[in-house]
């Protein structure tokens, strides 16, 4: 039980990060949307989930792929209708992705939150 536990508690961690990231992105596209050249960066963890989702069965290689699993810049990429639309920021897909990044956040915190707050009820039998 703890190990299924600890791998919730690791993947909403994750999940916050990447969360972050998105968040950051989208700011830095706003950010430079007049800088003439700017090619608009997306966060792309396609790679990442895929890898966990084989390991949905087997909660020891769920827990190893997700102590070795980066959210870092190295996710970044250009976005992928850059390279259609001539590499111009999108304002509204970028306030828009913001936003569901931060609503995202929120709705882990709370779900983390929860959570912890199972974890202390049962440890101490009362809230």
């Amino acid at each position: 039980m703890a190990l299924v536990s600890d791998v919730t508690a690791d993947l909403v961690g994750r999940m916050l990060d990447v969360q972050k990231l998105r968040a950051e992105a989208a700011a830095g596209n706003i950010a430079r949307a007049n800088v003439p050249g700017y090619i608009p960066q997306e966060v792309d963890f396609r790679s990442q989930v895929a890898s966990l989702q084989q390991d949905l069965q087997q909660p020891e290689a769920l827990a190893a792929d997700l102590a070795e699993m980066r959210v870092d810049g190295s996710m970044l990429k250009p976005e992928a209708t850059s390279s259609l639309l001539g590499a111009s920021v999108n304002l509204d897909n970028e306030v828009s992705t913001l936003t569901i990044a931060d609503t995202q956040y929120e709705t882990l915190i709370e779900s983390l939150n929860r959570h912890f707050g199972l974890m202390t009820l049962a440890i101490t039998g009362r809230e």
